[in-house]
């Protein structure tokens, strides 16, 4: 019989349509593929959450690193977790892992609110964003809360530590070494620390939390605290609490005996405040005036410019604002503060200052 050419395409239509019905549809099996392009087949979920997926054997995966998948009736829930949380996860970790702080705001207001009330891996990259992108934008205060949140995580869960440098996050011990315990601008402190009350965030002693809350509330510090160091840092809150109290000497006499081989962040701290409580006891007898507390205060942009230059220029401002200064003087710190440290906060008071 002969089969004309319009039968054969007819016949060949519907044996590959046959075909195709009976041939299974891989974007329908189960599987996942990472963003290494992994296969995962056949998985079998456990359980999901906000920080991972994990499979059966214990495998556990965290979001940023999946990028698709088909998983039967779980299907919703692995969607939800990947948008709300893997894909900004993901953009996070590449950021920061670059050192690239601009503009992290959208992302973090998004994984912030995704991982709500948890206190698990992607909550702490979410605060890890979230305190670069404000310290990058100068709020220093505002970026205290996420950090004292961090401070919280490590302590609970130890191993969220290993994700430190990835993260750009530098601790020495209990304290951070791109925002050191001090605060500059007393109305945006009272928003954190009203911040950090209401939500409870941290723990008992902290020295963020307890340098705040001097600088808010003016309060005698006893020295009584349970901090991590308290040898060192103790006697630093007495010193921060009796030069805002009016106190220069009792602040002096708290520091003097600290150790020398104490921290780099101890020590420049140790240096600020007693190069202040210098400054403060010549003030208040003029016949003793010296120098010499404008020579500690300018130890600190001399040995840490580069590791702590918040609080080198700080020292610097506060050496070009002595009233005893003369027009002519200290060319070169003002080249500093509008060169080198402008956009510190006292960088930026300074160049405003000016305009």
């Amino acid at each position: 019989m002969h089969i004309g050419r319009r039968e054969l395409a007819w016949i060949l239509f519907w044996t590959l349509s046959s075909f195709s019905v009976a041939m299974p549809n891989p974007s329908h099996a189960q599987s996942i593929v990472l963003r290494d392009l992994t296969l995962i087949d056949k998985p079998q979920i456990e359980s999901m959450d906000t920080d991972q997926l994990v499979l059966s054997g214990g495998q556990s995966v965290p979001w940023s690193k999946i990028l698709q998948g088909s998983v039967g009736d779980k299907q919703e829930t692995f969607d939800r977790f990947i948008r709300e949380v893997g894909s900004p996860l993901f953009r996070i970790e590449s950021r920061l892992a670059g050192g690239n702080y601009d503009s992290l705001q959208p992302l973090t207001n998004q994984l912030l609110t995704s991982t709500a009330n948890t206190m698990g891996r992607s909550h702490y990259i979410a605060c890890a964003a979230s305190f670069h992108d404000l310290l990058h934008q100068g709020k220093r205060e505002a970026a205290a809360v996420p950090l004292i949140s961090i401070i919280q995580m490590r302590a609970q869960q130890p191993e969220l530590k290993a994700m430190d440098r990835q993260l750009g996050l530098r601790f020495a011990d209990s304290i951070c070494l791109d925002l050191l315990p001090i605060w500059f601008d007393e109305a945006s402190a009272k928003k954190a620390f009203r911040k950090i009350t209401n939500e409870s965030i941290g723990v008992a002693g902290d020295i963020y939390r307890d340098s705040l809350a001097i600088m808010v509330e003016k309060k005698d510090f006893t020295g009584e605290s349970t901090l991590q160091d308290p040898a060192t840092w103790g006697p630093l809150l007495v010193a921060q609490s009796a030069l805002l109290n009016g106190n220069p000497a009792t602040a002096l006499k708290s520091i003097e005996n600290l150790s020398s081989s104490m921290g780099t962040a101890s020590h420049a701290l140790a240096l600020y405040y007693a190069g202040l409580a210098m400054r403060d006891i010549n003030a208040a007898d003029p016949s003793k005036e010296t120098e010499s507390w404008k020579l500690t205060l300018l130890q600190l942009p001399a040995l840490y410019e580069d590791e702590f230059p918040e609080i080198s220029a700080a020292a610097i401002y506060m050496v070009l604002n002595s009233p005893s200064k003369k027009p002519h003087d200290y060319r070169s710190l003002r080249n500093e503060l509008t060169e080198r440290f402008r956009d510190t906060w006292y960088g930026r008071k300074f160049q405003s200052n000016r305009e």
